[in-house]
């Protein structure tokens, strides 16, 4: 575990993030049927993929029984980042989503919505690999944590509804409920300040 600093964005202009990087390495065997692969020749458990592929070339890969489910697993952090934010995503027989660069926040009393940016604050990396008859290995990248500046820190996730998978984030923060200045101003214009404990407050400019 540690910080990454890398540098990501189009030649006209580079932006700079940090986040934390989460690295792990799990041997083959741990996870024969837990993980799933996507690659030129079709789909398969990992312990199959590793057998069956020449070069063990990936376009993703995913674990079958994650709870919450996470976003798949890209085969560079280029391209995790860019899946993320919905830019160049994959089209290899899964339905693709993407969770984008900002969430909208609607205020409930007046339906006015802003965008907040969403920041990188964890990438997670993971080695599957086996070591007999000879050492080999796949190495995915994923975004593991996002950060608002409205909310703090939230897991991207998902949900399938109708046959269609929707990105969702699962915020830290237990507050669900978002309201503008101005509303919020108003009721305690009107005596009603108790109301807005529940509330997130988040400015109109």
């Amino acid at each position: 575990m540690g910080i990454l600093k890398f540098l990501f964005g189009s030649k006209a202009k580079e932006e700079e993030h940090s986040f934390e990087l989460v690295e792990q390495k799990i041997p083959v065997e741990e996870v024969k049927h837990e993980v799933r692969v996507k690659y030129s020749e079709g789909e398969a458990f990992v312990w199959d993929f590793f057998q069956k592929s020449k070069d063990l070339s990936f376009s993703r890969f995913y674990l079958v029984h994650e709870k919450p489910a996470k976003p798949h697993f890209a085969p560079s952090l280029e391209q995790a980042i860019g899946w993320f934010r919905g830019e160049h995503l994959p089209r290899n027989g899964f339905g693709s989503i993407s969770w984008g660069k900002d969430k909208k926040f609607q205020c409930r009393l007046c339906d006015f919505a802003k965008h907040f940016p969403l920041r990188l604050s964890r990438v997670e990396r993971l080695v599957i690999y086996k070591e007999i008859p000879e050492y080999q290995e796949i190495t995915g990248w994923r975004v593991g944590q996002v950060e608002s500046e409205l909310i703090g820190k939230g897991i991207p996730t998902k949900f399938i509804e109708l046959s269609k998978t929707h990105a969702i984030i699962k915020w830290e923060s237990q507050k669900d409920k978002f309201i503008c200045q101005k509303c919020a101003e108003r009721l305690k214009e009107l005596g009603r300040e108790a109301e807005l404990t529940d509330y997130v407050i988040f400015p109109r400019d």
